[in-house]
This record gives C-alpha cells, sequence and structure tokens, in this order.
C-alpha cells in the first residue's frame, strides 16, 4: 500500500479535508446509518481496526507499514473515521484510500478552494456499482461503495492475473510479459484456466451475488500482481467518484449521479460527458496516489470490461445469445465501451501535448500502446473460451436469478 503522508499543520485545505473525514456531520452519519440498515442483507461484522483487520485488506502490507498506519490513525489528523455497525474491514480499506486521494487533491490540480469532498461510505445493496449522491438530511456529497464491487474487483483482478505469463521478482516488482501470445500460449499449455472466468460468471449470473470462494494464487509473484490490479481497479472506481465533486456534477440540482436508477453493473450513467470528465480526472488521481501510471490504467480498463463481460454472461445465460440485451443494459454496455475509449484518447492527449505534437509522440505512443490494453485484451481472450461455455448453460435450463431481471 502506498503509505499516507505527514503535512505541515500550515496546509490548510489538508486539513479541514481531515477533519470533515474524521468528524462528519452526525446528520450525515445518522443518514448513512438508516441508509446501510436499509440495504444490508446480512449480519455485520464491524470492523475492529486491529492488525488482522488490516492484513485482511492489505494482505500483502509489511510490518513496519502495519505499525506506520495504526499509528497514523491514532493521530488527531488521521482522516478515518470509525467505521458504523455496518462497515466491516473493507471500510479501513476505502478510508484509507480517501486519505490518500484528499493528499493528492491537495498537492496537485486547481482545487485549492475546494472545500466539500464527499464521504465515503460502505453499504451492502448487492449491487456491483459506486454511486455519488447527496444526502437530503444535509445536501452533503457521500459515495457509497457496494460491498459487492469489492468482492467483485477482487475476483477478476485475480482471472486476470492468474492468466498473465509473470516470473521472478525485479526491483520489488515481477517479471510480466504483455504480450498476448505469450497469453494464449500459457492458455493452451493449462486447460483449467479456460473455465476460470466462466465459473466466476456463471455464479455471478446464477446467484446474484460474486462468488465468495478466493481463487488461489499458484506463487507469490501472481499474487502480487492480483495485489496490484485490485488495487488500481479500486482506487480509479474511488477516484472516478471523487471527481464528480470536484467537477461539481451534483452543483445543478441532480441529488444523484446515476441517470437509471443506480442500475446495477455500472457506476453512474448521467451524462456521457460527464462520466468521460470523471474518468479522465479520475485516472489522474488514481495515477498520483498509486505513482504507477501504467497499472493504473490496468486498473480502470479492468473495472469497465469486467463489467462489460458480465452484462454479456447475463445476455448469454438469459437468451444463448451475446446480444440478449434488454434496452438498458444496451445503453450500460454502450456507456461502458465509450468510456473505455474515451479514456484511451485522454492519455494519447495527454501524451501528444507532453511531447509538443503529434509528430514527437508517434514513437513513444507505440511502446505505451503496446502495453496498456494488457488488462482488457486478457479479459477479451478470456471471453472467447466462456462465450460457448455460457451459451452450453443456457440450453441445459441455466437462468439469470431474477435480481438481474428487475
Amino acid at each position: 500500500m502506498s503509505p499516507l503522508s505527514r503535512w505541515p499543520e500550515d496546509d490548510g485545505l489538508l486539513r479541514r479535508l481531515r477533519r470533515y473525514r474524521r468528524e462528519p456531520n452526525p446528520d450525515m452519519i445518522a443518514y448513512l446509518k438508516l441508509l446501510q440498515q436499509s440495504t444490508s442483507r446480512r449480519p455485520s461484522s464491524p470492523a475492529s481496526w486491529n492488525e488482522r483487520d488490516i492484513r485482511s485488506v492489505y494482505p500483502d502490507i509489511t510490518d513496519d507499514d502495519v505499525a506506520e498506519l495504526a499509528k497514523f490513525m491514532a493521530e488527531l489528523n488521521s482522516s478515518l473515521r470509525p467505521p458504523t455497525e455496518y462497515e466491516g474491514p473493507h471500510h479501513l480499506k476505502v478510508q484509507v484510500r480517501a486519505a490518500q486521494l484528499d493528499e493528492v487533491v491537495t498537492t496537485h490540480g486547481p482545487w485549492q478552494d475546494f472545500a466539500e469532498p464527499p464521504l465515503f461510505a460502505l453499504w451492502d445493496a448487492g449491487r456491483i456499482n459506486a454511486q455519488t449522491s447527496r444526502a437530503p438530511t444535509t445536501g452533503e456529497p457521500i459515495v457509497f461503495i457496494d460491498e459487492e464491487l469489492l468482492h467483485f474487483l477482487s475476483l477478476f483482478s485475480c482471472v486476470v492475473a492468474l492468466a498473465a505469463p509473470v516470473g521472478r521478482p525485479v526491483s520489488n516488482g515481477i517479471l510480466l510479459s504483455t504480450d498476448m501470445a505469450e497469453v494464449r500460449a500459457k492458455l493452451k499449455r493449462d486447460e483449467s484456466m479456460k473455465i476460470i472466468l466462466y465459473a466466476v460468471l456463471l455464479g455471478c449470473v446464477m446467484t446474484g451475488r460474486t462468488p465468495r470462494e478466493k481463487l488461489s494464487a499458484p506463487d507469490q509473484y501472481t499474487s502480487m500482481l492480483t495485489g496490484k490490479l485490485v488495487s488500481a481497479a479500486e482506487t480509479f472506481v474511488l477516484a472516478h467518484e471523487y471527481a464528480h465533486v470536484l467537477e461539481k456534477h451534483l452543483d445543478d440540482g441532480m441529488s444523484d449521479i446515476t441517470g437509471t436508477d443506480g442500475q446495477r453493473v455500472s457506476q453512474s450513467l448521467w451524462s456521457l460527458a460527464q462520466e468521460g470528465i470523471a474518468d479522465r480526472v479520475g485516472l489522474f488521481l488514481a495515477a498520483w496516489t498509486l505513482g504507477d501510471q501504467l497499472t493504473t490504467y490496468w486498473g480502470a480498463e479492468l473495472f469497465l470490461c469486467a463489467n462489460e463481460a458480465l452484462l454479456k454472461a447475463i445476455a448469454m445465460v438469459r437468451s444463448g445469445r451475446e446480444n440478449g440485451l434488454r434496452e438498458d443494459e444496451r445503453h450500460q454496455l454502450a456507456t461502458l465501451r465509450f468510456r473505455r475509449d474515451a479514456l484511451e484518447w485522454s492519455v494519447r492527449d495527454r501524451l501528444e501535448k507532453a511531447s509538443n505534437g503529434k509528430a514527437g509522440s508517434e514513437g513513444e505512443w507505440a511502446r505505451v500502446g503496446a502495453q496498456m490494453h494488457f488488462a482488457r485484451d486478457i479479459i477479451q481472450e478470456l471471453w472467447q473460451h466462456t462465450a460457448p461455455l455460457l451459451r452450453d448453460a443456457h440450453e441445459r435450463g441455466a437462468r439469470p436469478d431474477p435480481m438481474w431481471e428487475l
């Protein structure tokens, strides 16, 4: 995990953000608890923030990092609010990410007059999404991160890592090939790899919940890659929602940035323009937070492509056809693909500006472009093997859980 920084006391903006997070409006918390109680589908397991809980959400954390995080949580300016009775150990992960994003907002970008940070909270609505809205009691922005989304991103990150050609550690990282020919060769050698995504997607579609069984990594290098991918995907999601507030997308009187009443396989679908802005700003914030631009991009595409795959899987199990989508699902799929394309062009545009013109950036773009779609390409390759199996499941009588038909 990226360490939280120590900041001087005269940093007024960060001090205000940290105080707001540590001591949010009591009326906002009361509203949050009512909503969490109404959506909770199973008994809660409140986080205690002990060493065991820290390690449960940061499996690769070092002893020094555990001590540093515990020290930060004890400080008066820690930014980390205590969990409600409905927020489990993953609350810690979300609050640490929010604190890291606060630091980035404070030091990068044109937001020095920013005074209304979103409150980040977990809920258990059973929807694979995150949602930004205003609390009706206070008018303050609040971002709900569904626990189902965290499970979903964790599983998909492991699926991609299992299919990736990885090797020994190199300079505190891993030896990783992004060559799809090597990915296909690995899939050909290991037939079991071809049904992993099928099992994950069929479980999601038929039960309405992300399978809770963890996929086991065969070695520490695959585990390291899984951790990098899930961290990147989660940080992008939180940064995207933070960007909606930074860019004042709630200031036109809308109470909710959803557009389709919080549909199940998307973050926010209010408008393509605003989604594109939030993705672009969110990618910038997430990259500064993680200090790794390429892995951050993988995380963004992993989130978008995983949602695409789930939509297509629902259609396949429902009708036996990949295009057997309802009208609202077709809208969601088109939006996800637009966001993915827009994100790529945003990166290319930034590269061209940094290179003082298109001509000077072509060589760099060729190098970057060959690596940036690593997560997308693996998911799409695995889908080619998964689609026929899902069609067979439909023919044998499998159907989506009723929640997908609401």
